[in-house]
């Protein structure tokens, strides 16, 4: 099993990096070619898409996966009944979100977007969200189905298209262009995966079906429908307080700002979703066995990984000077930055969470989890939305540290983990380094002291986790 992780992982680690790469390289370029106020524009336009594109990816998508991963070779007519019915409902969830963006794309330009100017965006945007919408589905198959080459295939394709399409589109046409862009790939995207996702039912002798799918119905309630309600209060919430932002002074200028240092730390989430990609089949497999070297590989590693990352945007926001230009070069970036880079921390720490409460089939749970997370965000954004961009990412800072509070003692009682994963001195310490780590950025220090305690930190960190990983195999090899 270890060797077919690993090669998913190095299949998938491959086209997300270069499809990553080419759309990162995409935006910075855009940045350039655009004003502020324009690639706030923009900004808010990819929250609007990922808001509405993730409704199928976060509910019928990973109801896909799961079930295939678990009936596959097993109960072919199970799965193909699953599979047919998800998707059934993606298509018609999908249609209904493209139907309402165009027909009350004024209001929804004017109300979400904060700009009338872009009413013929949004329409334009819905194609992009029917399309991604689609893809999203299919790639939960892929992945259900264990085909991660294929879906490194498509990602490349992915980042080789976006990269002329997004950037040309956008410098002789602006926002409108890159509306048009994003639509013409994303529909590239969903034909491409469409493809392989035919090839991968075909190799496992699975077809659609409409033949008695009212037989699983019962997984629509107990799975897809609470994974579908957390996303209906995500991604809302997210675009909600983007929208709140936006309708500030100067906002789009500040969306454009937040946008921007969210580009980075995407980075350390791309590599977490290319490992939660590979994993979650196996999570679905692995939950009960008290394996402790695979609970660590799905618990700590996405959460190492984000730490990581963070801790060096943290320290180092000052990237930004060599890539984006002077516009983006103040403390408000810095700040900005290094409190996505903070949340960012916390939703990798959930991710091996979110896994095994998909794996003991407690989705309602997690239901209850966003929820708390939304009332304290939408709360906190609306008094701190006043500070601008930076205002927008502490707000998340503060509802997810609150949130974790409330709710990690309750999943620790329903043993969705185990103590030692959040007790461990290991973890303690490493929270500890964290929020010290953040403190920082609200001191002057000279960029030699800050680099001086970033790869003291980073030292640090890694000896924590090597032993941590060493006493978990201990452990293992002990039961």
């Amino acid at each position: 099993m270890q060797a077919k992780i690993a090669k998913g992982v190095v299949w998938s680690f491959m086209g997300v990096l270069i499809s990553r790469g080419f759309i990162f390289l995409a935006y910075v370029l855009i940045s350039k070619v655009t004003s502020l106020e324009q690639y706030g524009e923009i900004g808010i336009l990819k929250s609007v898409i990922t808001t509405f594109s993730m409704f199928s990816l976060a509910s019928f998508g990973i109801t896909a996966t799961r079930y295939i991963a678990i009936h596959l070779g097993k109960d072919k007519n199970k799965v193909e009944k699953i599979l047919s019915l998800t998707y059934f409902m993606t298509i018609l969830i999908s249609v209904v979100i493209f139907i309402l963006i165009i027909v009350f794309s004024k209001s929804f330009a004017i109300h979400v977007l904060g700009n009338e100017n872009l009413q013929l965006e949004s329409s334009i945007a819905a194609f992009a969200i029917l399309f991604s919408a689609l893809n999203g589905f299919q790639f939960g198959v892929l992945g259900g189905l264990e085909r991660f080459r294929s879906i490194s295939i498509v990602n490349i394709i992915n980042g080789i298209i976006s990269f002329p399409i997004l950037f040309f589109a956008t410098k002789y046409y602006d926002v409108l262009g890159f509306s048009i862009g994003l639509s013409c790939v994303y529909f590239i995207l969903y034909i491409s995966s469409a493809v392989f996702l035919r090839k991968g039912m075909l190799l496992n002798g699975l077809n659609f079906t409409v033949k008695n799918l009212k037989t699983e119905f019962k997984i629509l309630q107990e799975f897809s429908i609470p994974s579908f309600l957390s996303g209906f209060i995500v991604s809302p919430t997210i675009l909600f307080c983007n929208t709140l932002l936006v309708k500030t002074s100067s906002g789009f200028v500040q969306m454009g700002i937040y946008d921007a240092a969210f580009n980075f730390a995407i980075i350390a989430m791309t590599f977490n979703g290319v490992v939660g990609q590979v994993t979650y089949p196996y999570a679905m497999k692995m939950h009960k066995k008290n394996n402790k070297s695979f609970d660590f590989f799905n618990l700590s590693i996405p959460w190492l990984t984000g730490i990581f990352f963070g801790v060096f945007l943290i320290y180092i926001p000052d990237i930004f000077s060599l890539i984006f230009d002077e516009r983006f070069q103040n403390q408000n970036m810095y700040k900005t930055v290094a409190s996505i880079s903070l949340f960012v921390i916390f939703i990798s720490h959930r991710q091996g969470i979110s896994r095994n409460l998909a794996a003991i089939n407690k989705m309602w749970y997690g239901f209850l989890d966003n929820l708390i997370w939304s009332i304290i965000a939408i709360t906190t954004a609306y008094f701190l939305i006043e500070y601008g961009a930076f205002g927008r990412a502490f707000s998340f800072v503060i509802a997810y540290a609150i949130n974790s509070i409330i709710i990690l003692p309750i999943y620790l009682k329903m043993n969705v983990f185990k103590k030692d994963f959040i007790l461990s001195k290991e973890s303690i310490l490493i929270w500890g380094i964290v929020f010290l780590s953040y403190s920082t950025v609200f001191y002057d220090f000279n960029i030699y002291l800050r680099l001086f305690l970033l790869f003291s930190t980073l030292l640090i960190l890694s000896v924590i986790s090597y032993k941590w990983y060493r006493k978990q195999r201990k452990i293992s090899h002990i039961i």
